[in-house]
């Protein structure tokens, strides 16, 4: 058996799904959405499969990952989960792809919008934007800021825009600006990011290779912006 394993620990919660890229079917899928589940669940979720499929780790030959951009420690969690489980199969091949960005991709797709934009925060000032377009047929990804989002304006203007969870400051200024938006939950992000991974694999979209995948952060720790504003008051 030569099957596919998708895992998505970069948004919220974890997500799995093994892939028999051969038959083009889904042979198991399980995603958990809870806030920081990717470290507790993930080793979980594995055995749960092999116990419902009978595959083995032997029988994976491909990983696909989301490499970010989202949570520093999903992230982080996700890719050394999936660099451990490879050690004992130096042949694996690997591709890595933004679930964020497959959200936006699988939500246009639900509302058939010709242009769509997706926002979601990290924290209270910063966060990301990935925005879709029939036209350009993919997302592209952007780190946007409360204190900035006046410059971002031809980003979102004239797309419909959803906003992932609550963002109090950006919500502030898209009224200021006169844009309205829709609410989104994480769990959902995490299922839309989930469908379009899958979508990747099946319509055979991925590029293959035996490098290992580095992580997508776009942006500096919290540790790192704070000690970042302190230098600048200081200045």
């Amino acid at each position: 058996m030569s099957l596919s394993l998708i895992v998505d620990t970069s948004v919220f919660g974890v997500g799995m799904a093994l892939i028999d890229q051969n038959k083009s079917q889904i042979v198991w899928k399980k995603t958990i959405a809870k806030k920081f589940a990717s470290a507790s669940h993930l080793s979980h979720l594995w055995a749960e499969s092999q116990e419902d499929t009978g595959v083995d780790g032997k029988d994976i030959q491909r990983i696909l990952i989301s490499s970010g951009p989202g949570s520093f420690t999903g992230i982080k969690v996700g890719l050394s989960w999936a660099y451990g489980f490879s050690a004992a199969q130096p042949e694996m091949l690997w591709s890595a792809v933004s679930s964020f960005a497959l959200s936006a991709f699988s939500i246009a797709k639900v509302f058939k919008s010709q242009s769509l934009v997706l926002m979601m925060p990290i924290t209270k000032t910063h966060g990301f934007l990935s925005k879709f377009t029939q036209d350009g047929e993919e997302s592209k990804n952007h780190l946007i800021s409360t204190d900035e989002i006046d410059e971002s304006k031809r980003l979102v203007s004239g797309a419909n825009i959803f906003m992932v969870g609550e963002w109090a400051g950006l919500e502030q200024k898209l009224a200021q600006m006169g844009l309205t938006y829709k609410s989104i939950s994480f769990a959902e992000v995490l299922e839309f990011g989930m469908e379009g991974m899958i979508d990747e694999v099946l319509q055979k979209k991925v590029s293959w290779s035996p490098s290992l995948p580095k992580p997508n952060y776009m942006r500096k720790s919290s540790a790192e912006e704070n000690l970042n504003k302190k230098l600048k008051e200081l200045s």
